[in-house]
This record gives C-alpha cells, structure tokens and sequence, in this order.
C-alpha cells in the first residue's frame, strides 16, 4: 500500500529534491493517520466488545441505540478503506511514471504488479490465522481487494497512455494548447469512469429480502459482500472498490501534467473534500437509492446524526463513498500545509513511520493486539472482558507503540534493501 519516491534522471534529481519529497510526504502522512485510526476497530474486535454492532452491511445495518461514542468509533475507522485505495491507485500512478522514464518496459511493470498483488492475496488468506485457525481463510478483506485492483490500475495506467499516444497524433504537433486538451480530456475521462463506478454497486445491489438467495460464488467474491456468502466471507469485493482506486490513479495523472506546487495541492484537495461532503449529505437527504438500503437504519436517516452517517459499506453506497472520501482529501489538503522541515515530517515521525511500511503494519498489528489480548486474559483470567474504558484505549495504545518500534525497524531495514528487492513489497 505504499510506494517510494519516483526515480529520478540524474540530471533532474538534484533540482526535484526540494520540492518531490514535500508533495510525497503529505501522502505517507495521511496513510499514517488511517493506519491509527484502523487500528482502533481491529483492537476492539480483539480486545473489547464495546461498540461492535456488526458491519454495515447491505441487508443488516448496525444500531447503536443511540450511544455517540460506540458510533463515533466506528465512523473515524470507515475513512480508512477509501483513502486506502485512493492512495494505492495514486502510489502506482507514481510508480509507474517513474519506471517508465528509465525506460521500464509494460510488461515488466505488469509483472511487478502481479507479484506485489500475489503478495497481497497471499496476505490476504493468512493475515487472520489467529481469527480463523486455518491457514488459508475463506475472507475477502481489504488485502485482496487491493492486490487485485492495484494490478488493474496498472492496465488502466496502459491503456490511457496507448490512448493518449494516438490521441495526440492525431492532434498534430504538441504545442501548449494540445497539452490543455490532453489534460482536459484525461481529467474528463477519470471524472467519468469514477463516478460510473461509485454509482454501480448502489445499482446493482439487491434489496434486504434477498440477502439468503443462491448466488454464485464468484459473484460474490469480485462484486457484492457477504458474511457467509457461500461459506465465504467476502467482505471487500473488488468490483466494488474500483471507484476510489481510479479517482487516486487520475488524481496522480492530472496532478502529473499541471504540475501543481504544494500550495495548490493543498487548495485543491480542501475543495475537493468541501464539495465530495456538500454533494454527500445533499444525497442522503434526498436520494435512496445512493445510500443502498437505507430502510434499515433506525432510527430513521432524518432524525438522528448518528443515522445520518451510519452508511452502507458493503459494497459502498454512492454517499458513504462521497463523505469519506471528503475527509481523506480535507486531511489531506491540511498535511499539505505541513511545513516539510517540522518534526511531523521527520522520517522518525509517528506517521511518517506508519505510512511508509503500512503493509507491514497492517499485517502485524493483529498479533500485537492478539499478544495483548492473552496477556490479559494470563492475568485477569478467562472470563475477563474489557470494556470501553481507559483500559481499552491504554492497551489500543500500548499496541501502537509496539508497532511504532516494529515498523521503525522494519523501514530502517527496507531501506538498506536495492530498491527493487521484495522487501520493499511489505
């Protein structure tokens, strides 16, 4: 989930340094943010039973009667899977740009991004051991959803540059017009085929009653969730999670082209993230359809704030997409404000560590927060639960700081990797 700074020719390098690394950390910065806050749910499902009402699912919602705080712990995590893919999406954008100025052939890139995804399926069916006590879950998490769409946005990232080509021959010589219509045409078409692919599992998403009819399995593993679909647990479809994957991809590319400084990276993502929140609760208010289900909210939508932001994540409906998106771009736009030389961007920082092995993270965090749990239970005894006290946020935090230094190490160690070893996949 994390890509390193883009090659550089060696007779730009120099002059890109000042500015490269300012752009990128603003990236780390926010996939450290979502690694924290991810961590909260996997740490009251480990430790606590606090606030789990289920998942927001497409023919079973959540209801948390009423308690602000077991909602709110659950609404800052459902910001994580979106920024997760915009930022993968944005990380191959830049990581293909790269390889193919030193002259990276797409074939070798299509094999890069099918080993870095095998990683991430292979993550995918043994990460939860210590939940499933098998060695290959029948789960679709997160991890698989990402390794398939991360090999997908590199076709994309193909055919828009074979397209491109033949468009701008057919356009005649490049000159600075051309170059506006180019980028033009490029934002037109990532706008288009984001949208199209947020409002597809809001339409074809059944109604509740229809939650235990046969369906294939494998239509149930690329395009609609299901807890126990099957005997399978797919919960992140990849279908329904190339929205947010191709808004990254396009926001690399445009950003690419016009070459935006720091400052109007930062504007843009604020108003990107003002008018994603505006079009967002607009919907909720005045569309069904975009909330996928909404019936089985209670109480109903218009009468409670916690009903209003308790969306459909499973597939994502058009407004959940809209509203967390919204935060990922304003967290955004605010870390692009972040003066590059100030303690938040060192490399020893809290979440420029998390952000930059978030793979690593991710996949060791469970066993911190499972070590933790049968530490508890050594001392307390087998029927101790852990409520939603400073005792749960002293061991959420306990947790973190053991990644901190795990994760440290780990970056100290990818970085003394050649920056194509398979190390550099976690």
């Amino acid at each position: 989930m994390n890509e390193q700074t883009p090659l550089l020719p060696a007779t730009n390098q120099a002059a890109s340094q000042q500015s490269a690394p300012a752009r990128l950390a603003a990236l780390d910065l926010l996939r450290g943010l979502l690694m924290i806050l991810m961590a909260i749910d996997h740490a009251k499902g480990i430790l606590s039973s606090f606030g789990n009402s289920g998942h927001e699912q497409w023919f079973s919602m959540p209801d948390y009667n009423g308690n602000l705080a077991s909602f709110m712990t659950r609404f800052v995590t459902s910001f994580c899977a979106p920024g997760f893919f915009m930022l993968m999406g944005w990380g191959v954008t830049l990581f293909v740009d790269s390889r193919r100025r030193i002259g990276w052939s797409w074939s070798r890139i299509f094999k890069h991004y099918a080993l870095r995804g095998f990683v991430l399926l292979v993550f995918n069916a043994t990460t939860l051991l210590p939940v499933k006590g098998i060695i290959f879950a029948p789960i679709t998490t997160v991890l698989f959803a990402l390794g398939i769409n991360m090999f997908l946005a590199s076709v994309f990232l193909w055919g828009e540059e074979t397209y491109t080509q033949k468009l701008q021959n057919s356009l005649g010589a490049s000159s600075e017009n051309v170059e506006k219509k180019m980028t033009l045409a490029l934002g037109a078409a990532y706008i288009a085929l984001s949208a199209f692919f947020t409002v597809l599992p809001s339409l074809y998403t059944p109604s509740p009653e229809h939650a235990n009819d046969n369906v294939s399995t494998w239509y149930l593993v690329w395009f609609l969730p299901h807890e126990n679909g099957n005997g399978v647990m797919s919960l992140y479809p990849p279908v329904a999670w190339i929205a947010p994957t191709l808004w990254g991809v396009g926001i690399g590319r445009i950003v690419k082209r016009v070459g935006w400084n720091v400052k109007q990276m930062s504007l843009y993502n604020l108003i990107a993230g003002a008018a994603m929140l505006s079009l967002g609760v607009t919907l909720r208010y005045a569309s069904n359809w975009t909330s996928i289900n909404p019936e089985l909210v209670h109480p109903p939508i218009r009468t409670s704030f916690i009903s209003f932001f308790n969306n459909v994540k499973y597939p994502p409906s058009v407004v959940y997409m809209l509203i967390t998106l919204s935060g990922n771009h304003i967290a955004l736009g605010l870390f692009y404000l972040v003066n590059p030389a100030s303690f938040i961007c060192r490399e020893d920082s809290v979440l420029m560590v998390y952000g930059r092995s978030s793979l690593f993270f991710y996949v060791t965090h469970f066993y911190a927060y499972f070590a933790l749990h049968a530490m508890v239970l050594l001392v307390c005894g087998e029927g101790f639960t852990m409520g939603g006290g400073g005792l749960f946020w002293t061991f959420y935090a306990m947790g973190l700081v053991a990644e901190y230094f795990a994760c440290r190490a780990y970056g100290e160690f990818k970085r003394g990797t050649d920056r194509d070893s398979v190390w550099r996949l976690f």
